[in-house]
């Protein structure tokens, strides 16, 4: 179960997964779709996690075959994977920022019922922490970006103070284990330097996956270049080539 956190490369994460599916499938871990609990299809199960905070009656009917589609699956998964980084947030009851017991009640509120969905599984947590002040600067440069603050939220000190539980790593570690039952914590620096992707596909025990296809994208286009070189065009020409392919063109001297 990948919680996030927020900001540690879970998109990239999710898109790679979701990529792999069929080479996973193959080494007997399921990456589920969204499809069979009658959702629209993505990358990540963002909308497990909300079915669960939500419990509308469609949002259980949902879950039933979810489940039961999952539990199916179970003869041939030996691992089966879910991504869902809203899971750290997420608060079941009325809460208040600063008031800090309250809202760990009510995540591990949400985190019991999350549990309950999935009884029977031996579940295991895995979530990336880094720097708390590196997670707030991000996430606060995200909401200004997609324009989310209004009013005082807007100052930076006004936004620390509203998602300041986010930055209690000790005390969320401490719900998941106390909720779910085992929790890997890993360094989001030192994975980032090794590779996300790799090192979330390590954990899951899979292995000989195919590049991320971005990663893969880059390399043809090098092995592209080479093969230019190779071929004795002339270098100016392989460099003109390749800033045409890879730099953004330039409209009216603006890139």
């Amino acid at each position: 179960l990948h919680v996030g956190t927020h900001k540690t490369g879970t998109t990239a994460i999710q898109a790679y997964m979701s990529q792999c599916r069929v080479e996973l499938a193959a080494q007997g871990i399921l990456y589920p779709s969204l499809r069979p609990g009658l959702w629209n299809e993505r990358e990540a199960h963002h909308k497990v996690a909300q079915a669960v905070l939500r419990s509308s009656l469609i949002d259980r009917v949902r879950l039933r075959r979810y489940r039961r589609w999952i539990d199916q699956s179970q003869s041939w998964a030996r691992l089966t994977v879910l991504s869902a980084e809203p899971i750290y947030r997420h608060t079941v009851g009325d809460v208040t920022p600063d008031d800090m017991s309250g809202w760990f009640n009510a995540h591990r509120n949400y985190l019991r019922r999350l549990a309950a969905w999935l009884a029977g599984f031996d579940v295991r947590s895995v979530v990336y922490f880094r720097q708390p002040e590196d997670l707030a600067i991000s996430m606060y440069k995200e909401h200004v970006v997609r324009r989310l603050l209004a009013g005082d939220k807007r100052h930076f000190a006004s936004f620390i103070a509203m998602t300041a539980p986010y930055y209690e790593y000790s005390r969320h570690v401490d719900a998941l284990r106390d909720t779910l039952g085992d929790v890997l914590v890993r360094d989001y620096a030192a994975a980032n330097r090794l590779g996300l992707q790799a090192d979330f596909a390590a954990l899951v025990g899979a292995a000989n996956l195919p590049l991320p296809a971005r990663a893969a994208e880059q390399e043809r286009l090098e092995r592209g270049v080479a093969d230019e070189v190779d071929a004795e065009v002339p270098l100016h020409a392989v460099r003109h080539q390749h800033r045409r392919v890879v730099e953004p063109e330039r409209i009216d001297g603006v890139r």
